[in-house]
């Protein structure tokens, strides 16, 4: 389901994601050109983008936490063949998330996901700028494993390589995150789900 040359060919004048001997990694250079950001900490630019093409063709995809990504937001994102759910602890705005629940219980049958993308909270100090407890990282990482389709992929956006259990996770890349001068560089941690 992953992959590399799909996302070379969406994004060719930018330097390649590459796999070599079973591992996908790169540096994504998400820039903010400037713009404004509509909420603290929101995705970087273009990594949606990049990691839709990374797992080109149809899937029902998760969000969560979502922030503010929503139908119809980030300039047709949700355009691409795929069928997304958002969910998040905190209303952004209208449709934004489609389900208010928290990652450690998620409101959803088991194995229905092929790809799940969280981009959570990095520190205690950001838990509190969204209004929000302490991330439940272990939890959330078991409930994303019980949504995800045998074989499903998850895609953890963070400042840190996030602990898994190698009995669960087959840890398939790791890609740098960078979105400008002075700013934290976050890393996509890419999973595929064991069974």
């Amino acid at each position: 389901m992953i992959s590399v040359e799909n996302v070379n060919k969406v994004f060719p004048n930018y330097p390649i994601t590459v796999n070599d001997k079973g591992w996908i990694y790169g540096v994504w250079y998400c820039g903010t050109s400037f713009n404004k950001t509509k909420i603290y900490g929101q995705a970087p630019p273009n990594y949606l983008k990049r990691l839709y093409a990374l797992f080109p063709g149809p899937g029902i995809w998760l969000h969560a936490p979502s922030g503010i990504i929503r139908h119809g937001a980030e300039g047709g994102l949700f355009d691409n063949g795929k069928e997304h759910f958002t969910v998040d602890l905190v209303k952004r705005g209208p449709g934004c998330p489609q389900i208010l629940a928290n990652t450690a219980a998620l409101p959803f049958k088991d194995g229905i996901f092929d790809v799940v993308e969280t981009d959570p909270p990095y520190s205690s100090a950001d838990c509190q700028k969204y209004g929000v407890p302490k991330y439940p990282r272990y939890k959330a990482m078991a409930e994303f494993w019980r949504v995800l389709k045998p074989g499903g992929y998850l895609a953890w956006l963070d400042v840190r390589y996030p602990a898994y259990s190698r009995g669960t996770w087959k840890l398939e890349g790791l890609i740098a995150i960078i979105t400008g001068f002075e700013r934290q560089t976050r890393l996509a941690s890419l999973f595929r789900k064991l069974e």
